[in-house]
């Protein structure tokens, strides 16, 4: 599926038009803007939507060039200019260079090393997309925008650094880089785009910035290796299954003091959070009532105050007899609510089950529950239909 989206993203920029180079200077080719004096990295050739460039090895790029007694400053690196170059090996940016064009070096399979330096401030859609052999990325602080895909598919790029300039996480820019793990984010970071970290299946934790108030959707879907996420105050709105397949997150710390607004798939369909089962969320100790009143925090086994502040969820203990019942609070019940319950002194969930769960009623025969009955689980299985106990 990932595959597919990127290269159906990278199909759609065969339409774009690329201008054919000027001069050519010590193997690189450029275009010239005689008016402004400047000039442009390219490529060698565009035709019937194919590029070629003969670029290989370490490419230095020069701060300016000279041609016909005229100083031209390189000021850019052109749209596809190093496109499918799989003998460039490393690439060094010069503080000239204020953009880096759609798909720059997109397909450079054999790019390890990129140096970019201050004063660069535009990072283009797909810049750097498929450069497999990419093992990390520095983004100086100058630069203010990282477009979308700009390193979707670098499977071997294992650190990123986004510099303070970056406030703005845009869609899929991290897409599919599988061996990710450790992520730097310096800015006044406000959203995260929507597939932003798709697939990162390495990442074991992510602390989301404490500036950030949107997270869009499937921002982080597929990390199958998040163990622990953390979510700030002032998030405001997580997009629809934001953390869809997440398998094996064990604890999301939300420090809101009000539920985010977000839809109940946060976390994936019903079919997809059994994960949910056995994490503990960590939220406010005022805003426990809250969370669990609302899914899909409500389908967290445990629900715990963040820094080990006491509630009664773990004190409560029965003395009414055996099917007493408490809330999180301490409140005794007539019943099990939805949610979180206090049972004989023991905490239990309250929800629904996958169509089709196999359980034995209290008459021993086993029937196939479907997904609108209310079941009473502990954390390894179901125990009884709600309203049977």
């Amino acid at each position: 599926m990932l595959r597919k989206i990127v290269l159906l993203f990278f199909m759609i920029s065969l339409s774009v038009a690329v201008n054919a180079y000027d001069i050519v200077i010590d193997g690189i080719y450029y275009i010239l803007d005689s008016d402004s004096q400047t000039a442009s990295v390219t490529l060698k050739e565009h035709k019937n939507g194919t590029y070629k460039s003969d670029y290989a090895g370490d490419v230095s790029i020069p701060e300016s060039v000279v041609h016909q007694g005229v100083n031209y400053r390189v000021t850019a690196i052109g749209s596809h200019a190093f496109h499918g170059c799989q003998g460039l090996t490393a690439i060094s940016v010069p503080t000239s260079v204020r953009m880096i064009g759609h798909f720059a070096f997109v397909r450079c399979s054999n790019l390890k090393s990129v140096m970019l330096s201050e004063g660069l401030d535009t990072i283009r859609s797909g810049a750097f997309a498929q450069c497999e052999a990419l093992e990390s990325i520095v983004i100086p602080n100058t630069v203010t925008a990282v477009h979308d895909h700009a390193f979707a598919g670098c499977v071997d790029l294992v650190s990123a650094t986004m510099g303070k300039g970056v406030t703005s996480i845009m869609n899929s820019v991290l897409t599919g880089c599988s061996s990710l793990t450790d992520i730097v984010l310096l800015g006044e970071i406000t959203e995260i785009g929507g597939m932003a970290f798709y697939c990162c299946t390495s990442l074991n934790a992510f602390n989301i910035p404490e500036s950030v108030e949107y997270v869009d959707y499937s921002a982080f879907e597929g990390c199958s290796g998040l163990l622990c996420i953390t979510i700030p105050r002032n998030i405001m709105q997580i997009g629809h299954n934001a953390f869809r397949l997440c398998y094996n997150i064990k604890d999301v710390y939300c420090y809101s003091p009000t539920v985010p607004l977000s839809s109940a798939d946060i976390f994936g369909a019903y079919s997809d959070i059994t994960c949910l089962d056995s994490a503990t969320l960590y939220v406010p100790q005022d805003a426990i009532p809250q969370y669990i009143s609302y899914s899909p925090w409500a389908y967290f086994f445990s629900v715990k105050p963040i820094e080990g502040q006491e509630t009664g969820i773990e004190l409560v203990q029965s003395d009414f007899g055996a099917s007493s019942c408490f809330s999180p609070n301490g409140q005794r019940l007539p019943h099990p609510q939805k949610g979180i319950n206090i049972i004989n002194g023991k905490k239990v969930v309250v929800k629904c089950l996958p169509e089709g769960t196999p359980f034995v009623t209290l008459d021993g025969v086993e029937r196939k529950l479907n997904s609108r009955n209310l079941m009473i689980c502990n954390a390894e299985e179901p125990m009884c239909i709600a309203g049977v106990f």
